[in-house]
């Protein structure tokens, strides 16, 4: 720690004297532009380096040591149960957005800081820097790490993190929305395809079924929150489509991502009915009931966009309902309405919707859809 402590003093005096030859060129030009021999109090103000000037001058100095393992960090390992162990340890400068600034006065970023560390995420060790003499050491290294301040920096020491660690289960779900939440507050500093990337990567994200998962390679949708769970877990496997809970908190994170909402209907025609065999009975059978009490009643027959059209459509021609002999599913149109008197002397039992559809509240359902 002497030793290190050195290094960073020395290297904290190369700072103070760059940074002073710097305002002093910036006074200069500012000096030959307004054609003054006598630089008021205003424009030494105004020659102040600004933190991002601060930083990528500091940035250059450094480069040669960008290879140097000379920043001090934390890592605190779970042991299943037991005490956590804390290393110390030292990284290279050029990997020092691995570590991450955890000293932040604004409580709620705390609780941030503290739902980070569960992921194990390196943390920078001031005390190793501080000491009466050697505090400007700590705000100089502080340049080199990731902070809450810029999102960009948090991305990718988690992205650092996955390569290292795996993450899946770590958070429970409030605590992996939160961080979501984070990066959802400032989308606005995340522009790049990487930036995406990462995110997507993250298993962090609610499926509608309770599942934290990542969504890299995969289609991810917004599911409409009254949609069953039943099944949407068997039907993500099969069709490679992550349905996310939808989260107003997290609407303009989504959108990001590309994680678009879908329609009811849509999300009915052109994924669940595709894979309904891959779902149990009880669960067709919550679905049929929400389309029949729920989502159709609610789609006008005058519909310009013609999602009840589709959807009706959709339902005519889906093998759902239980053949008795056969122990397979057949279309509505392959049975018929009881309720006709000729039917019922005629034809033979088992080319009638067996139960529960048999009752007249489901049999006015298979009418709209082709009994």
């Amino acid at each position: 720690q002497e030793w290190l402590q050195t290094v960073w003093r020395f290297l904290s005096d190369q700072v103070k004297n760059m940074l002073k030859v710097r305002m002093k060129e910036k006074v200069e030009d500012m000096e030959k532009e307004r054609k003054n021999e006598n630089p008021d109090s205003a424009c030494r103000k105004a020659a102040l380096l600004s933190n991002k000037e601060e930083k990528q001058e500091i940035t250059v100095l450094f480069e040669p040591l960008k290879d140097w393992s000379i920043l001090p960090a934390k890592e605190v390992k779970s042991l299943g149960g037991k005490q956590p162990q804390t290393n110390n340890i030292l990284v290279p400068l050029k990997l020092g957005k691995c570590i991450l600034e955890f000293r932040i006065q604004d409580q709620t970023k705390q609780c941030l800081c503290n739902i980070l560390r569960e992921l194990g995420l390196p943390e920078l060790n001031r005390q190793a820097l501080e000491s009466t003499y050697m505090v400007s050491s700590s705000r100089i290294a502080r340049k080199f790490v990731a902070t809450l301040d810029e999102p960009t920096t948090v991305l990718e020491a988690l992205n650092q993190q996955m390569k290292r660690l795996c993450m899946k289960g770590k958070l429970k779900h409030e605590k992996a929305k939160s961080i979501l939440t984070y990066f959802n507050d400032n989308v606005e500093n995340l522009r790049t395809p990487e930036h995406i990337e990462i995110l997507k990567r993250l298993p962090l994200h609610e499926t509608i079924h309770g599942s934290l998962i990542e969504i890299a390679g995969q289609t991810a949708i917004v599911l409409p929150p009254l949609i069953p769970s039943d099944g949407i877990g068997a039907v993500e496997k099969c069709s490679r489509v992550a349905f996310l809970k939808k989260m107003f908190t997290l609407q303009k994170l989504h959108d990001f991502m590309g994680c678009k909402p879908i329609s009811p209907v849509d999300v009915y025609c052109d994924v669940i009915f595709q894979y309904f065999h891959k779902i149990k009975k009880q669960g067709k059978i919550n679905h049929l009931n929400y389309i029949r009490n729920d989502l159709l009643p609610k789609l006008p027959k005058q519909d310009k966009e013609g999602h009840r059209e589709k959807l009706i459509s959709g339902l005519s021609n889906l093998e759902f309902l239980p053949k008795v002999k056969s122990h397979s599913y057949g279309k509505v149109s392959s049975f018929y309405d009881p309720r006709v008197p000729v039917f019922k002397v005629m034809l033979s039992p088992e080319v009638f919707p067996p139960k529960p559809f048999d009752e007249p509240e489901w049999l006015d359902f298979l009418c709209d859809i082709g009994l």
